[in-house]
């Protein structure tokens, strides 16, 4: 019995070792990949450059006080002086000779907003304007600008829309049949003013005489005394004036009238 059990273990022994080498390979376990550590991208904003700070420079062709074409653009810079805290200066009664030089020492002193007021300084403006692009310029007049720069803001006025309801109430008002329009230079937005009168009084299908005329000055009331009481001596009872100071002159003109009243608009 015992000799049964000897070979039984070898065999079993043997049978093992068959059965082991027949049986599939244990696979190694699969290395564990891993990523190369992201390095942590950082936001970065790019630099914020430093708020433009507008200085305004106006330039007028008469006085603040003329109660009238400049006092009402002083008014304006003003109030946005006031309201928005821009810094601003002016110059009063600048020659057309002389804008362009008084222009260029606003901007060597860093004012980046130049209005020149005047239909008179339009030239010069839009030629500075073309000079310094890195410059704001506000300029004025009565007929477009040609290719004008990007930096230039360009006003046009159209006085004469306003002048054709003058001419219409001038034509009912006067009693002599003579109106007269005072101006100071002949500017073409003058003529332009002129032209619409003689539409207004065209349309009324009126017969009331005009009779127009400038002082070369739109800041002289002597010029302008003198021409008003001309007028007045002509007949003329209503006086549409196109001037700035001397607006003054006109009204003296029309108060020194005892005998009639002259009505003056402005």
């Amino acid at each position: 019995m015992k000799k049964k059990l000897f070979v039984i273990v070898p065999l079993f022994l043997a049978l093992s070792l068959v059965l082991a080498s027949c049986a599939q390979p244990t696979e190694a376990p699969a290395p564990v990949k891993t990523e190369a550590p992201v390095a942590a991208e950082v936001a970065t904003e790019a630099p914020v450059e430093p708020a433009v700070v507008y200085k305004l420079a106006a330039i007028f062709p008469g006085v603040i006080t003329d109660a009238d074409y400049n006092t009402l653009v002083y008014i304006g810079v003003s109030e946005v002086t006031r309201t928005m805290g821009i810094e601003s200066t002016y110059s009063e009664s600048v020659a057309v000779p002389d804008v362009d030089r008084v222009m260029r020492e606003y901007i060597d002193l860093g004012y980046n907003v130049i209005w020149t007021h005047g239909g008179q300084f339009v030239n010069q403006t839009v030629e500075l304007a073309k000079a310094f692009p890195e410059v704001i310029f506000i300029g004025e007049g009565d007929a477009a600008v040609a290719e004008p720069p990007a930096n230039l803001w360009f006003i046009d006025r159209n006085f004469q829309v306003g002048y054709y309801g003058v001419g219409t109430a001038a034509a009912l008002a006067t009693k002599s049949g003579k109106i007269g329009y005072l101006g100071g230079q002949s500017l073409p937005f003058s003529y332009q003013e002129v032209h619409a009168i003689q539409q207004a009084l065209a349309d009324l299908g009126s017969d009331v005489e005009l009779v127009y005329v400038w002082t070369g000055d739109f800041n002289d009331p002597t010029k302008a005394r003198q021409t008003a009481d001309a007028l007045i001596g002509q007949g003329v009872d209503v006086i549409m004036s196109s001037l700035n100071l001397g607006v003054y002159g006109v009204f003296e003109a029309a108060k020194a009238v005892t005998d009639k009243q002259i009505i003056v608009t402005v």
